[in-house]
């Protein structure tokens, strides 16, 4: 058994991977990955699938401890059958991997699992050129840390190293988690001084992406780390604090993994205590009167709003103070009688549906999968939790970790936001004061859920921090700055992919309508980990320009050059949100304005305009000085990414251009572009171009089916599972076009075939396909032997290009392109 399974088949004998929902004593449970919650349906009968425990399979318990107990589904068992080490002795796999909600999935080529910093300095040192994405817990709402073309996971990288009990310090590998490390510190009477939420969130993740926990003199977790090691491409291991680089270290500090793999932190800690916490309800008009008291009363307070309701649940504690004796853990209602509401409302709307037994968790995604997306049927439902924590006020008493680590509820998305809402002067602001921003932004944010009737789950989530000295923090600022976080929600309580898919679209016109009417007049910053990168290119750009506002981008971008010059530690979402990606500006002959054609910033290779596609335009210009060229011709752009090219085609005055591809969001892309074309071309040509969903593979299988006189088989493939109901329509299998188009068009070995056929069937008899191929190091095979075979099928000619550009903007290189002569354009006629 390779090492990576030892490990983690030790991990998971000594620890319990079970996911149980809450009681109403502690209501909000984590659930497992989507695939748990498939096995858990399929196990049951009709809609009663709330009676058992929900437990992890044997399956789901090994793939929690993937990435350090991460609620991660993988597909092969603990770490994949294929578990194995490579040259450097390193723990590696491919692996296929799901956030805790069951949001996002990445397959990942190839994932490392160092066990020490030598060996994770050995992975960046031999993968520097590569991707190296450091995942923790793969705990993030938006997947931050996923890169299907190379990750590491940190979980076997654990352990605290280090406690000294008089400075308060301890020195914890990044790989450690939360729950493991307050254990550790118990002994010495330390603990953290905040928690978020989860605690099965890895120290370097926890820290990475900013995360807090509540308390208006409490700072982000980040600002609690005094040094770091932080293993870059360019620098090899460095060590940052105060005094050490100390610009770099703020940086660092909240630095969304993308400067490099944190390998250790010391983290200030404080001593072990135990809170008093009060849970109670109250009306907007009582928080508005007793806000400004309470943010200064209790160490730690947060509001949960019930949209649609007058109720705001209050939870707020206080450190026990030393000789006091502790408050007797008290409430007024039984369990039963504190879900009562909730089980008489699932009666009336679900009534085959049997509540017995049932806890509040399993209540509210019961009541929620009746009809999430109704806005009656949501205040209903709001209304019976509202009920609910009006019985659940009460006191405990416990150690802070377990008052403030609570568990997050059932799948869902989430969108937090931070905001700067002034500084905490030590006494209360005299009564008729204009009310803070924090509160006036949880009015305007209620009023526009109720005038938009959103169906709004519960609840509103709203915490407060102190400012963090990182600039990149969402909450950066000084020492007595306040900052309010706000969190809206929406449960995905069923496992039908239609009915989650209506609810991801719904939560996500959420979001975008709390930003376009807030987000300006309050600042608002995204929680890294719940940040999200919107398909639509305007948005973009729009969110894009606010981060520069807030963050020092230019500052943060340096430093990624400096310590990551390849790009290892970027992915997706870095690149979007960080890089000069834009809407690249076609110049279109006899438009009107140049085309905005939209990019979608590496969610497909085909959703970034490559520079090949740009020299194709360019060659196209050149031949259509002769005016007959395009003139009367259809033309077919073949794996056409963002189309450029046949956009430029029908420019330049063909007669029908199909633009066509396979990817989903390569295919919405492209829909978007083909109604800005139609805006901007010239009359004659704005009906020209039509967009076509197109595989080769299939274009394979008609030409085999056609030869044996079958009728041709559906050919399975990733976008077809992904792209089914998205209403592209797919090429007609005897379309044949006049000129074929191409642009980069081989990337991976065994593609040469299935183009070729694609080639050989769309294109007429009397016709002629041009290409303009980017020359890779990792390419120069799958060209030669498709070379090789269209010389058995077509004459053909192949030249080095490099043409002038001038005439264009810049478009991006694609990876790995050759320094010297990277271009050849290949024309194909048919023998």
């Amino acid at each position: 058994m390779p090492r990576l399974a030892r490990r983690l088949a030790a991990r998971l004998a000594s620890t319990a991977a079970t996911a149980r929902y809450a009681s109403a004593a502690r209501p909000y449970a984590v659930l497992g990955g989507r695939a748990a919650l498939a096995r858990q349906k399929a196990s049951t009968s009709g809609r009663n699938e709330g009676k058992e425990q929900r437990r992890f399979g044997t399956l789901a318990r090994g793939a929690l401890f993937v990435a350090a107990s991460a609620y991660v589904f993988t597909s092969g068992g603990p770490f994949g059958a294929s578990d194995a080490e490579d040259e450097h002795g390193v723990a590696t796999t491919s692996e296929t991997m799901e956030n805790w909600s069951g949001t996002k999935t990445v397959t990942c080529e190839r994932v490392r699992a160092p066990e020490t910093i030598e060996e994770l300095e050995k992975v960046v040192k031999a993968g520097k050129r590569g991707k190296l994405r450091v995942v923790g817990s793969a705990l993030s709402p938006n997947g931050c840390a996923f890169e299907e073309r190379g990750m590491v996971s940190m979980g076997l990288l654990d352990g605290v190293v280090a406690v000294d009990a008089e400075t308060k310090r301890a020195t914890i590998r990044a790989g450690a988690r939360v729950r493991e490390v307050v254990e550790t510190l118990r002994p010495h009477g330390l603990t953290l001084q905040n928690y978020a939420s989860i605690r099965e969130q890895q120290m370097g993740g926890f820290t990475q992406v900013g995360a807090h926990g509540t308390g208006a003199r409490i700072p982000p977790v980040d600002e609690t780390v005094v040094e770091m090691k932080l293993v870059t491409p360019s620098r090899g291991t460095i060590t940052l604090s105060a005094e050490k680089e100390p610009e770099l270290f703020k940086l660092a500090k909240c630095g969304i993994g993308a400067l490099g793999a944190v390998a250790e932190l010391t983290i200030q800690c404080v001593d072990a205590h135990k809170l008093v916490e009060q849970t109670w309800t109250a009306t907007p008009d009582e928080i508005e009167t007793n806000h400004e008291r309470w943010i200064r009363e209790y160490q730690h307070i947060r509001y949960m709003w019930i949209p649609y309701t007058d109720t705001v649940v209050v939870v707020a504690s206080n450190p026990l103070k030393p000789n006091e004796k502790e408050p007797r853990t008290r409430s007024a209602y039984s369990e039963k009688k504190k879900v009562e509401p909730l089980v008489r409302l699932l009666r009336q709307v679900a009534p085959g549906v049997d509540p017995e037994g049932m806890g509040f968790g399993q209540l509210r995604d019961e009541l929620l999968k009746v009809n999430p997306l109704d806005v009656e049927h949501v205040k209903r439902v709001n209304a019976a939790e509202a009920e609910f924590w009006k019985r659940s006020a009460g006191t405990r008493v416990d150690w802070s970790d377990q008052i403030l680590g609570f568990d997050c509820g059932g799948q869902q998305h989430v969108l937090e936001v931070a905001f700067p809402a002034g500084n905490l002067a030590e006494e209360p602001p005299a009564a008729g004061a204009p009310l803070r921003s924090d509160l006036q932004f949880m009015r305007e944010l209620r009023k526009m859920i109720e005038d938009d009737e959103i169906p709004a789950h519960a609840p509103i989530e709203q915490r407060w921090t102190s400012g963090s000295s990182s600039p990149m923090s969402p909450a950066a600022g000084a020492p007595d700055s306040l900052h309010s976080w706000v969190g809206i929600i929406m449960y995905l309580p069923t496992a039908d992919e239609k009915e989650r898919d209506a609810i991801t679209r719904a939560f996500r016109a959420y979001g975008e309508k709390e930003f376009d009417a807030l987000g300006d007049a309050y600042a608002l910053r995204a929680h890294w980990a719940k940040i999200e990168v919107p398909e639509d290119p305007a948005r973009l750009a729009r969110d894009k320009a606010r981060l520069r506002e807030h963050y020092p981008v230019k500052e943060f971008n340096a430093a990624r050059r400096y310590l990551d010059p390849h790009g290892a530690f970027t992915n997706a979402l870095v690149a979007a949100l960080f890089g000069a990606d834009a809407p690249y500006a076609l110049p279109l002959p006899r438009a009107r304005a140049p085309l905005l054609v939209g990019q979608a910033h590496k969610k497909e290779l085909g959703t970034v305009v490559w520079r090949a596609a740009v020299i194709l335009c360019e060659a196209l210009r050149a031949r259509a000085l002769d005016a007959d060229f395009l003139r009367s011709r259809s033309v077919l752009e073949i794996g056409a990414g963002c189309g450029v090219c046949g956009f430029y085609a029908a420019a330049l005055g063909a007669r029908a251009v199909t633009i066509a591809d396979c990817g989903p969001h390569t295919m919405r892309n492209l829909e978007r572009t083909l109604l800005a074309f139609r805006e901007v071309a010239e009359p004659a040509c704005r009906d020209a171009v039509v967009i076509r969903r197109h595989l080769w593979e299939e274009d394979t299988e008609i030409l085999n089916a056609r030869r044996l006189g079958e009728t041709p088989r559906r050919v399975r493939h990733w976008s077809n599972i992904e792209s089914d109901g998205d209403g592209s329509e797919s090429i007609h299998p005897d379309a044949t076009f006049d000129v074929v188009i191409g642009s980069d068009l081989l990337y991976f070995a065994s593609q040469e075939e299935s183009l070729l056929n694609a080639i050989n069937l769309r294109l007429k008899p009397d016709g002629v396909c041009y290409i303009v191929q980017t020359m890779r190091s990792n390419n120069g095979e799958v060209f030669a032997r498709f070379v090789a075979a269209a010389r058995t099928i077509f004459e053909l000619t192949v030249e080095s290009i490099a043409l002038p550009l001038d005439g264009f903007p810049a478009a991006k290189e694609t990876p790995h392109a050759l320094a010297n002569d990277p271009y050849r354009f290949l024309t194909l006629r048919k023998l």
